[in-house]
């Protein structure tokens, strides 16, 4: 189970990867899940059975006899990487102030978003029903593009800046301790039972959003402006809960050092930093592309090409680092 092997590598997190400690791992993990499915089997729920587990196996000295260890002399502990121990008020103030400030950001990009839907709605109207030409509708337009930047560039930084103190569990090793693993496994599940249906009902909206873009095309070149803003309303409404409810999950992987949180990920700090600079300059590519032609209907596409161009570096870039550490 994914869940308890994560823990188990966070519980070991200080120890040097010996052959005897791999091993150790994993009958500790072979312990935990004959237990797990133990307590499943007597009709706990999965989240009530992973924590009740973590708590009784989350002490190393305690277990350490049966899993044949001396952890004064066996362990062969590395003094080079002792991590810190992220406690359970820790991690919950961590996760609270995320919850706290993904709404900002979720307003932020909805507020971008909003401010390209008011500018194709001036389009549409102008020449038509607003006696305003073109030339100025799309100057007007474009400056409020700007505020609602300027604006979500604000949210951006202000929250960025009060989340910056908790950049250590984003970028470096750490443990968590059992008692926040175990209440937070909890937590978690209960999370994830009532996600997938919230996130559905936003994509579902991306969906909806192609219709007013159907039709507006269907008629006159105002009106495929009026439908293109109405789809934009729609997309950002959707992007914005999608932001909220989708991103609730991203503090506990962080928490649990899962995916791209991973411990081997984080000690990699070159990579990180390549990816700061490449994700800056595509945005420079973006802004700059769709401000000079405005082809904003086109230039979205920058950004999945980016993703896969950016997945594709990582594939070679871990491909060199495992062959030189080889």
């Amino acid at each position: 189970m994914k869940t308890l092997e994560t823990f188990i590598d966070n519980l070991f997190i200080n120890f040097e990867q010996t052959a005897k400690i791999k091993q150790a791992k994993a009958d500790l993990l072979d312990m935990m899940e004959d237990k797990y499915n133990e307590y499943l089997a007597q009709g706990k729920t999965e989240a009530a059975a992973v924590g009740q587990v973590i708590a009784e196996f989350g002490d190393l000295e305690e277990v350490a006899e049966s899993l044949d260890l001396d952890l004064n002399t066996d362990t062969h502990e590395d003094p080079t990487k002792q991590y810190r121990v992220v406690d359970l008020e820790e991690a919950t103030d961590y996760i609270e102030t995320q919850d706290q400030y993904r709404p900002g950001i979720a307003n932020g990009v909805a507020l971008i978003i909003l401010g390209v839907a008011f500018w194709m709605l001036l389009m549409g109207l102008s020449d038509g029903p607003l006696p305003i030409s073109l030339e100025i509708t799309s100057v007007v337009g474009l400056a409020f593009l700007l505020i609602a930047i300027s604006g979500a560039v604000y949210i951006f930084i202000k929250n960025g800046s009060e989340m910056s103190k908790y950049d250590y569990l984003e970028k470096e090793p750490f443990t968590l301790s059992p008692r926040a693993s175990t209440f937070l496994v909890e937590k978690r599940k209960g999370l994830q039972t009532v996600q997938p249906s919230k996130i559905a009902i936003n994509v579902l909206l991306y969906i909806i959003a192609v219709i007013p873009i159907i039709l507006g095309s269907l008629m006159n070149q105002h009106w495929t402006f009026i439908g293109l803003a109405t789809a934009l309303v729609i997309v950002a409404i959707a992007t914005r809960q999608i932001i909220i409810v989708g991103g609730a999950s991203t503090p506990y992987a962080v928490i649990f050092q899962e995916e791209e949180y991973e411990v081997t990920k984080k000690a990699d700090s070159r990579l990180q930093a390549l990816s700061q600079v490449y994700w800056m300059l595509i945005t420079g590519l973006f802004l700059g592309y769709s401000f000079i032609t405005g082809n904003w209907g086109i230039s979205w596409v920058i950004w999945p090409i980016a993703g896969l161009l950016f997945g594709m570096i990582q594939v070679i870039w871990n491909g060199f680092i495992n062959k030189a550490e080889n």
